[in-house]
């Protein structure tokens, strides 16, 4: 396990349901808030040369989640997004940083509904906040050369070219379907959930896909990305909400919890080496509300 480093998470108070961004230190195992505020805050992600946190936050309980930048060096916040999507989660960075990507919640959406990734939205925005597309799906990631913005939808991954954005000056482009690169490596028979999740590593050479209604975790080499190509590594057999790579991509982080009676229980974070998949446990969760964690990042 490294000694060096921290991790970024989510944690929610089972009594207070206050959301908070924890830091944990591989060097010293302690568990600290990232902020001194008071405010909600959830879902951060560093950008590609760790000099900027993307997160969300909100104000008060009866104000939607905006998303804010954070100038790790300096503290220095900006505030990107000013709307009124009320549930917005999961920012993603383009490798330059010019671009920004998130999921949202739409209004109403609730009930099975809820579950599948098709209902949930992906917004693309640049760093002054300006929305430049909309598409149907979750968890987005970009091509190293910030040419594509992937989704996770229901039947696998689906690739968009980010200048069909940027070149409509008139505003926000219609809905677009994009082109499924990846097909889902679900079990048919499963119902499509928002908990699958990908994740790629620092130098972009690795990918995980997370299905833990399927208590999988498998890990890809990236062959190529354009188009997207990926060759399986291994797979990991465990019920897992979150992943992160380690900034030398040689670590995989991993938000595992089990079923206890048909409940979420005893989350806590494993540490996997990519080379052997050796695992450590380094951090119990127990104590937090295991339906709410995110892991966001490692630094």
């Amino acid at each position: 396990v490294p000694k060096t480093g921290g991790l970024l998470l989510t944690l929610q108070d089972k009594d207070t349901k206050q959301f908070t961004l924890y830091e944990y230190s591989f060097a010293t195992g302690a568990l600290e808030p990232f902020f001194t505020n008071t405010q909600s805050n959830l879902t951060g992600a560093f950008s590609a040369d760790y000099r900027h946190l993307a997160y969300m936050s909100r104000q008060k309980n009866n104000t939607p989640y905006q998303l804010y930048v954070m100038n790790t060096a300096t503290a220095e916040l900006t505030q990107v997004t000013n709307d009124a999507n009320t549930i917005k989660r999961e920012p993603s960075w383009s490798r330059t940083g010019a671009y920004l990507a998130y999921a949202v919640q739409p209004a109403g959406l609730q009930g099975a509904d809820l579950s599948n990734p098709d209902r949930w939205q992906t917004f693309l925005v640049d760093r002054a906040g300006k929305t430049l597309g909309v598409v149907g799906g979750l968890h987005p990631f970009f091509s190293p050369d910030d040419k594509t913005l992937f989704v996770l939808r229901a039947n696998g991954i689906y690739a968009f070219p980010v200048e069909q954005f940027t070149a409509n000056d008139a505003g926000v482009p219609d809905a677009l379907d994009g082109t499924l690169v990846v097909p889902t490596i679900t079990s048919p028979d499963l119902p499509a959930s928002r908990s699958a999740k990908v994740v790629v590593s620092p130098d972009q050479a690795k990918l995980v896909w997370l299905v833990p209604k399927q208590e999988l975790v498998r890990v890809f080499t990236v062959v190529e990305w354009s188009p997207l190509t990926l060759v399986k590594d291994a797979d990991i057999q465990t019920i897992a909400y979150g992943a992160a790579f380690s900034p030398d991509n040689q670590f995989l982080a991993l938000q595992q919890a089990q079923l206890v009676s048909g409940e979420l229980a005893n989350a806590k974070i494993a540490v996997y080496k990519l080379s052997d998949l050796r695992m450590n446990e380094v951090l119990d969760l127990s104590s937090y509300n295991p339906g709410f964690i995110w892991l966001g990042g490692w630094r």
